[in-house]
């Protein structure tokens, strides 16, 4: 097969670089590496910007900028001392349930990595779930798991707030069951959930904080369906269900390196922050630190969106995009691996997968790592905590590992910014990708992104039916 020229892969391209840059694809005066194929550029070494760089590579050239030293964006696999040798742990997304991420699970199963049904992966317990408020001695909530964990169900101390949350999971599926408009914040769908107002204070909405942004006030304006999407989506048969999600063997990370190493036009330049793009005729020129500059046919801009507002850098008649990246709200979450359980019930009965502690102000959440991790030759299981420690006023002493994220703020207005980065896809050579597009960020919305705008940029590629 003849490799693409820049202009018949750029009439795949649709109107989106318009008429100009088909008359332009002849000039290239000041590109001296410029041999007529098409190029594009992807800002951001995620899952969104790895993937869409896979999804193009077998039909354009693509430059992927990443300015970490390594790729990853969000997925940050540590590799830790186990009782058999290093063990991988995603720091960031880590679980996965093919009901939630059908797109994921398919990538998986093409690179080898897992089957759709998990196997390959790391069989993860249940997801239970604990809360307690700060001090006392008793959690306000201990979940079942249903056949495995029955007693939570029978303790009358308990009864009132798995009630409580077997509500909020069932007005959550209500709310994909109905496909209510993302726009309904936290706040306005609480009192429809028909749960008492201490109940609402001291279990739902902390929950809710914990599994977000940690903050209890911040969580009110979230969107309520994006806010519980991933407990409405693995809900099959009912909200006392047992939900299975499951974590990779080898990381997150390893799925990224394997989409790299299948690509053979793609150039990655990590340690490379963009620090602003130039047009020069139809074309665009990335500055990025360290490597010389890279005319492009179009750019990828695959990080959240006021970072990908600073990549524009000095960029003309682009205000529009700037101001609608602008507009798509972010918050930080530091989390941390260590030995030390000091945010989990001392008694082991009272522990679950997820153990939620809230304060006056906040409520955060410390994993269990010890069934997510696949266990020594003896059967032994390394016993280590993920916590999200951004508001905790103790930090963990025995830390293996600190990693900040940053993450959208499904509001109101960030609703309205990606709507209008949806309508400017494409214009002037600008793209976007990356779970941040979406109501709510995760591996399937990265991988969801990536398709949308592989079908624009490259439609005649083979792996566009891969996934789906």
């Amino acid at each position: 097969m003849d490799r693409p020229t820049r202009r018949t892969v750029l009439r795949g391209m649709g109107a989106a670089l318009g008429a100009a840059a088909l008359a332009g694809c002849g000039d290239a005066e000041d590109d001296p590496e410029d041999d007529g194929a098409a190029r594009v550029a992807v800002v951001g070494g995620g899952m969104a910007g790895v993937a869409t760089a896979w999804l193009l590579d077998p039909t354009v050239e693509v430059h992927l900028f990443e300015a970490r030293d390594v790729l990853g964006g969000n997925v940050r696999t540590a590799h830790v001392d186990g009782p058999d040798g290093r063990v991988a742990i995603d720091m960031g997304a880590q679980y996965y349930n093919p009901r939630v991420y059908p797109t994921y699970a398919r990538l998986l199963e093409h690179l080898g990595v897992a089957t759709a049904a998990g196997e390959g992966a790391v069989f993860a317990a249940p997801g239970t779930v604990t809360l307690t408020r700060a001090g006392a001695e008793q959690p306000t909530l201990v979940s079942p798991s249903l056949p495995e964990r029955t007693w939570p169900l029978t303790e009358s101390w308990n009864q009132p707030a798995v009630g409580a949350f077997a509500k909020m999971a069932e007005g959550a599926r209500a709310l994909e069951r109905d496909d209510v408009d993302w726009s309904l914040t936290v706040a306005d769908w609480l009192p429809s959930l028909g749960v008492e107002q201490p109940l609402i204070d001291g279990l739902v909405l902390p929950w809710i904080a914990a599994i977000n942004s940690g903050s209890v006030t911040r969580t009110l304006d979230f969107s309520a369906r994006a806010a519980t999407i991933f407990l409405s989506r693995a809900l099959g048969d009912g909200p006392l269900e047992s939900v299975i999600y499951y974590t990779l063997t080898d990381g997150m990370g390893a799925v990224l390196q394997a989409m790299v190493d299948a690509c053979s036009r793609l150039t990655v330049r990590a340690g490379a922050p963009v620090q602003g793009l130039e047009r020069r005729g139809a074309r665009l020129r990335v500055h990025a630190e360290g490597v010389a500059p890279t005319f492009v046919d179009a750019v990828v801009l695959a990080l959240p969106g006021p970072h990908a507002a600073k990549a524009l850098g000095d960029l003309g008649g682009v205000d529009a995009t700037r101001a609608a990246l602008e507009g798509v709200a972010v918050y930080e979450a530091t989390l941390a691996l260590h030995d030390d359980p000091i945010y989990v019930p001392a008694e082991e009965r009272l522990r679950s997968l997820l153990n939620a502690t809230l304060t006056d102000a906040h409520c955060e959440v410390s994993m269990s790592m010890a069934e997510a991790l696949t266990p020594a030759s003896d059967g032994t299981r390394l016993d280590l905590w993920k916590s999200w420690v951004t508001h905790r006023a103790e930090q963990p002493s025995a830390l293996r590992v600190r990693e900040t994220y940053t993450h959208i703020h499904t509001n109101p207005a960030t609703l309205r910014a990606q709507a209008q980065l949806a309508a400017l896809q494409g214009e002037g050579g600008l793209y976007f990708a990356g779970g941040w597009t979406a109501p709510f960020d995760a591996q399937e919305t990265a991988l969801v992104s990536a398709l949308d705008v592989a079908r624009r940029l490259a439609p005649t590629s083979s792996r566009l039916a891969l996934l789906g």
